[in-house]
């Protein structure tokens, strides 16, 4: 078989997209580790109020309608 018709392996993927895959993966466990310290601090005010504050910053901006 002529080297045109063989199979070529597919593209390595676009490194921009492995970064973006990886700051999301790091985005999600973020928010959840936030939401477990929410659950577990529940009635300390100071910490409850700095994570609330996190978990603001981490969430996405939004868009004007």
């Amino acid at each position: 078989m002529s080297r045109f018709f063989r199979e070529a392996a597919p593209p390595p993927p676009h490194p921009g997209a492995v970064r973006l895959a990886q700051l999301t993966a790091a985005h999600d466990q973020a928010q959840a580790y936030i939401e477990r310290a929410l659950v577990a601090n529940r009635g300390n005010t100071p910490v409850t109020d700095v994570l609330l504050d996190l978990r603001n910053l981490l969430r996405p901006p939004e868009r004007p309608a």
